[in-house]
């Protein structure tokens, strides 16, 4: 992969934070479809491929034990404001980084 994402978010009209969606979705969908014809592809909208359980977001002001929950069961976090909006996707190696880094200021 150039890219090095599994997923991306997607957001709705209102630039929400709706689901994250996969590539497997992606080939998925195609497999369904049948088709990769840019113009059928076209009328399709990430929104209606992506299974809504597979990402959930946290609130900004959730605690740590959220955190860790959350990425014990998925590879990533989305996070999102009071208005759902995504604020930043947490990677288990940011969190192992603070971890790091706030050990390091104990010892």
């Amino acid at each position: 992969m150039v890219h090095g994402y599994t997923a991306v978010p997607v957001l709705n009209d209102q630039e929400q934070y709706i689901e994250s969606v996969t590539d497997g979705e992606f080939l998925r969908h195609l497999f369904v479809c049948r088709t990769t014809v840019l113009k059928v592809q076209e009328r399709y909208r990430p929104a209606s491929i992506v299974r809504r359980d597979f990402c959930p977001a946290l609130q900004i002001d959730a605690d740590f034990g959220q955190v860790v929950t959350s990425m014990l069961n998925q590879n990533s976090v989305p996070i999102v404001d009071g208005q759902n909006a995504l604020c930043r996707i947490l990677t288990g190696k940011r969190l192992i980084e603070f971890l790091a880094q706030a050990r390091d200021k104990k010892e």
